[in-house]
Formats: C-alpha cells, sequence, structure tokens
C-alpha cells in the first residue's frame, strides 16, 4: 500500500479526542487491543480502511501517507468495493 504516516494517523486521532477502542470498533478491529498493532506499524491497513480512516480522522487519503511517498493506485473496483461494504455496514447498524 506504501508508507502510511503513522505519526500523522496517531496524532490526529488525539486531535480529535478519539481513542484506540473507538478506532477499533469505527474499522471493526473489534476491540482497543486489536488496533494498537496498527498504528504501531505492527499490522497494515488494508484498502478498505481508508475511506473510514478519512472519515473518522477527517482528513484526505493523501494526507494518509508520509510525505514523498507514492501513493498506490487502486482500480475503479477496488474503490467501489470498499465503498460499497462501508454502506452496508452504516445500513446493519
Amino acid at each position: 500500500m506504501g508508507a502510511v504516516n503513522l505519526k500523522f494517523i496517531k496524532r490526529r486521532r488525539q486531535e480529535l479526542k478519539v481513542s484506540q477502542e473507538e478506532m477499533s470498533d469505527y474499522l471493526g478491529f473489534g476491540g482497543r487491543s486489536s488496533y494498537g498493532p496498527y498504528e504501531l506499524g505492527n499490522a497494515s491497513f488494508k484498502a478498505e480502511h481508508l475511506p473510514k480512516l478519512c472519515q473518522i480522522l477527517k482528513c484526505s487519503i493523501k494526507e494518509l501517507y508520509k510525505e514523498g511517498t507514492p501513493l498506490k493506485s487502486y482500480t475503479f473496483d477496488e474503490m467501489l468495493e470498499a465503498v460499497k461494504q462501508i454502506i452496508k455496514e452504516d445500513t446493519v447498524e
């Protein structure tokens, strides 16, 4: 996926006063201990996490990446599938 700016994600989460547990719930990880490894770089965010990260952190996808890191190109179908998944999860709740 490229180099996600983990410092930005953590700083932005703290600025917005969003807990790790809230991040975990929103991303569907199932608990604070499940989200922690992602923020520490011990696990990698997947393409379907990007739109949700942007929603909760109120930022652009570009801001999620370290400066100078080329962004991975996603096909229309990959992005469409990620958006469909978000819509599906929002309608279930």
